[in-house]
């Protein structure tokens, strides 16, 4: 080849079609009709009203008769006394002597109640006043891996364990807010009866700057025990911010653990449920935190993706280490999630992964699939909101052990930061 031939990095488009056209393989350029922006508008458009009103009627369904969510959840007095600590005739004496409300059945403890009944032989299991909370974020980067879902699930099994919880939702899609009935574009009046119009003050205009008080972005929820920070995509816009500002502002990647200090003397355990990405809304969230569980679906993609997430993670923690802004996690565990004992695949890859981490790596139980999750959710509900079977009773009784297994060993390492807890950890052979 001559030496004044070009090479193929270096061809015009016009001598790479002189090369195709002998061949036939000239691509054709589209023609795009003069009105093809507004069409495709127009499409998209109707589109997102349809799937908007379907949320809507969906959660005007789930929330009837008065569009808000409230737990139907109640107890049975042998559940309570197991719950409390105490027996069942030890809370039918208190109720007697008119310090605890008897309810209209002993099936129908409310959690408002079981909270009161711990209020009063002193069970309430929270850290002490001079203890730090934990925060504690459900991490990864891949879409899919079911990170949303734990986190509320681990969120309103602490409330139930009397625990006091924020739930700060960073996802841009919003759906942890939607199972707490708390996403922004579901409730544009009014969230969950808290008097506050959720439109003043969010967690995207807190993070852009335009006030300080956090308290402000925070929520009640209808799950005793939860407040919670919503989100929804005008969230993006706090990510493009932090990624316009931060080179010439480095503290504001502080500015979410500032907040989160601010409020967090009120609450046992914040669980944070940062978007599947790492832009700097997932690295806000990495410094806030100060516990970390790493959800993983046990296929070979998602080990290959949680592996590029530990690689990126290092990149932005050491990062973080040179800004003089070093990150400190009291524990940060895989939880397998998703698992399906069917599929040998997943067997083999959990098997592996319990050879290849230890015991302070891993949390040992796991979170198997079950389509009890996926009908709660169909009408945006948890497992925990529900008082009988979407499914079947036995379904039901299995996932709910489950969901209990891998939250009460996330609950232990919680409860092993506070010296308070330390002796009762040993007493139940938990340390």
């Amino acid at each position: 080849m001559g030496t004044d031939t070009p090479d193929a990095a270096h061809r015009s488009a016009d001598q790479w079609e002189e090369i195709r056209a002998p061949y036939g393989l000239t691509v054709p350029v589209a023609r795009r009709p003069d009105n093809a922006g507004a069409e495709t508008l127009k499409s998209i458009s109707r589109k997102r009203h349809l799937m908007r009103e379907t949320m809507v009627a969906l959660k005007d369904q789930a929330f009837s008769p008065d569009r808000v969510k409230r737990l139907q959840r109640r107890w049975r007095i042998g559940q309570v006394a197991d719950m409390v600590g105490r027996t069942p005739q030890a809370i039918r004496d208190k109720q007697r002597e008119g310090k605890l409300r008897r309810p209209e059945s002993p099936r129908a403890y409310t959690l408002e109640d079981i909270n009161e009944i711990r209020r009063v032989f002193g069970t309430l299991p929270w850290r002490a006043p001079d203890e730090e909370p934990v925060v504690l974020a459900f991490q990864t980067f891949k879409g899919g891996a079911g990170k949303s879902t734990l986190a509320v699930h681990f969120a309103q099994y602490m409330a139930i364990k009397g625990y006091r919880v924020l739930f700060v939702d960073c996802d841009p899609q919003g759906s942890a807010s939607t199972l707490f009935g708390a996403h922004p574009a579901l409730s544009p009046e009014q969230l969950l009866g808290s008097g506050q119009d959720e439109l003043d003050y969010s967690l995207e205009e807190y993070l852009s700057n335009l006030f300080d008080e956090f308290s402000k972005c925070v929520r009640s929820t209808y799950f005793t025990g939860v407040d919670i920070v919503p989100a929804g995509l005008t969230l993006n816009n706090a990510d493009y911010y932090l990624a316009a500002e931060v080179s010439s502002n480095p503290e504001l990647i502080n500015r979410l653990q500032s907040g989160i200090h601010q409020v967090w003397h009120e609450y046992d355990c914040v669980v944070l449920d940062p978007p599947p990405a790492l832009g700097l809304l997932s690295l806000s969230v990495m410094n806030a935190a100060n516990g970390l569980v790493i959800p993983l679906k046990p296929t070979v993609i998602d080990f290959a993706s949680t592996w590029q997430f530990l690689e990126m993670s290092y990149d932005n923690i050491s990062a973080l280490n040179a800004r003089g802004l070093p990150p400190y996690y009291h524990f940060n565990v895989f939880v397998v999630n998703n698992l399906n004992d069917a599929k040998s695949a997943h067997l083999e890859i959990t098997q592996g992964m319990r050879q290849m981490f230890s015991e302070e790596d891993m949390i040992s139980a796991m979170m198997r699939d079950s389509a009890e999750i996926d009908n709660a959710a169909k009408e945006m509900q948890s497992v925990y909101d529900l008082n009988e079977a979407m499914t079947t009773r036995e379904v039901h009784s299995r996932c709910l052990r489950y969901l209990d297994r891998l939250n009460s060993e996330i609950e232990v390492r919680v409860r092993r930061t506070w010296p308070s807890h330390t002796q009762a950890l040993r007493k139940a052979a938990r340390i």
